[in-house]
């Protein structure tokens, strides 16, 4: 039998046993001496850990309040709990992505309460805190949920797409660098880009040509770069989009959402002039080019990343296993919640091979920092893009226990609960909050390190105040990726757009295709300032 067998056979045994114990949970004696507040939860890529967890403190703080977690994944898609709402017992919903137009609707048909109460009047003083829930709320998506001074929903975690690289790789192969540049097993680090010792970037490439040299260096060794989920645009799409932010830094970037200020390159910005971001700012070119230079070369990534038949979950087995298949694949590109989606690989990796170190937990991968311009042209510091947002948190507005569900979730955002769910879900919360080391050592080392790469950078949520002309005449230009919406290429698969073989795909072809039009912008324009005249 091969291992890959193994693998299926251990991934579907192993996920039979997770639905027996969500079921289990859910099937928890309803003790009648104390309250129940029923929580439905997406259990996807955060796993299902940290509510129990969650659950457990809260319950020790509150005997008298009995936590009832409901795990669902499918049947907590925003679509489908709006549709059939009535039945659903929760008295608080946890969901993965809920669209700005979604949370509307919601709103609209009185599904979700008034939680102004617990989360802007009353303090966290139960939970030994001087502050409120709302003041500590990641200060730039406030504007998002606050709905003419009242509250209906809260966000639930953050998420950007990066490269991750395999540790164990980088030390085997030497891949790291020192500081005069010489590539070595991780036992001379460089101080990386922030030019700190200790940090999550020690060792790394600094500039793009930086990045290419260890490119090249990978594939003199008979390592392959990189994978990712390559047919699909949302992936690798993202992940620029990450770049574009980190290169423009957080005010320039932000004009793609406000329309209007001072860009560092074009200067003062006017809603009549934001049609000019979409194809001026430098940071686009910059990023094509760098997509461009990584696709035209297919040494650079594996075979099957276009193939129809890799989705995320087969990019992640594939990253995964090849250091066990003949030729290692050194990263690939993902969200953060990768790692626990393909913990069932890895431990099934860890029982065929009879090796604990391929275990999740106990494999290490880090981040990849964004490359720099070589000319020095990117911004300072780091700004990332959380580009795959709008997970929310609400109440049932029919909850018969408002009281009780509005306690646990200030404990969810009190400094311990926001500590438990990073540390058990992996995933930072935009919140204002500091992780200990009690909780930063309950996390995996990959967990570690999308910590430091976070908690060190300013952030871009889809969730920031986007321009009224954006909701209006101009909501067909109001989506991240259409800022890569391109008449070269519809989809916005900028990966697919350069591979090679293709006539006249080209860094110049695309941002021509990027232009907005002058005059179809303004006239919408006029017709905003003329309706929104006083």
């Amino acid at each position: 039998m091969t291992i890959k067998k193994l693998l299926f056979i251990g991934l579907f045994i192993l996920s039979s046993f997770l639905l027996v114990g969500c079921n289990k949970e859910t099937e928890e004696t309803a003790d009648p001496t104390r309250t129940q507040v029923y929580i439905n939860f997406y259990n996807g890529g955060l796993g299902e850990k940290w509510l129990p967890e969650l659950k457990e403190a809260f319950e020790k703080l509150h005997p008298e309040i009995q936590i009832r977690p409901i795990p669902g994944k499918s049947t907590m898609d925003s679509g489908t709990v709006l549709n059939n709402f009535d039945a659903y017992e929760g008295d608080i919903f946890f969901m993965d992505y809920v669209g700005s137009e979604d949370l509307k609707q919601f709103m609209a048909k009185g599904y979700t309460a008034d939680i102004t109460k617990y989360i802007k009047e009353e303090t966290l003083r139960e939970f030994n805190e001087n502050k409120s829930v709302w003041d500590k709320i990641t200060p730039a998506i406030k504007e998002y949920y606050n709905q003419d001074g009242k509250i209906y929903a809260l966000p639930w975690y953050q998420a950007s797409y990066q490269m991750i690289y395999d540790v164990a790789l980088f030390e085997s192969e030497s891949l790291y660098v020192s500081d005069d540049g010489t590539f070595n097993n991780g036992s001379n680090k460089s101080k990386g880009q922030d030019g700190i010792k200790g940090t999550f970037d020690d060792g790394l490439p600094v500039t793009q040509s930086d990045f290419f040299n260890l490119l090249d260096k990978m594939v003199e060794k008979g390592i392959t770069p990189l994978t990712f989920f390559g047919s699909q645009a949302y992936y690798f799409t993202s992940y620029l989009t990450n770049m574009f932010a980190d290169y423009e830094g957080y005010n320039d970037f932000m004009l793609n959402y406000v329309l209007e200020g001072t860009d560092s390159d074009l200067g003062e910005i006017t809603l009549e002039e934001a049609y000019k971001l979409k194809s001026e700012q430098k940071g686009k070119e910059y990023v094509l080019r760098f997509a461009q230079r990584l696709i035209d070369n297919p040494s650079y990534y594996s075979n099957n990343t276009f193939q129809t038949s890799q989705d995320n979950f087969t990019a992640q087995d594939e990253f995964l296993l090849s250091s066990k298949q003949g030729k290692s694949i050194a990263m690939i590109v993902e969200g953060p919640w990768w790692e626990r989606e393909a913990s069932v690989t890895m431990e099934d990796m860890a029982g065929a091979f009879g090796d604990e170190n391929l275990n999740y937990g106990k494999r290490r991968f880090g981040i990849m920092p964004m490359p720099l311009a070589d000319d020095n042209s990117s911004s300072e510091g780091n700004t990332v893009a959380c580009t795959s947002g709008r997970s929310v948190i609400f109440m049932n507005n029919n909850s018969n226990v408002k009281d009780a569900a509005g306690l646990f979730l200030q404990f969810c955002m009190s400094d311990e609960g926001l500590r438990i769910a990073t540390a058990y879900s992996g995933m930072m919360r935009p919140y204002e909050y500091k992780m200990t080391d009690e909780y930063l050592n309950l996390m995996t080392p990959y967990g570690r390190e999308l910590y430091q790469y976070e908690n060190n950078a300013k952030i871009v949520f889809e969730e920031v105040p986007v321009s009224k002309f954006l909701q209006t005449e101009g909501s067909r230009y109001c989506s991240y990726l259409y800022t890569w919406v391109s008449s070269a290429d519809t989809t916005a698969n900028v990966a697919k757009y350069f591979q090679p073989g293709q006539q006249g795909h080209t860094v110049e072809a695309f941002l021509k295709g990027l232009e907005n039009n002058e005059t179809q912008w303004k006239d919408l324009v006029e017709e905003y300032r003329f309706r929104t005249e006083d």
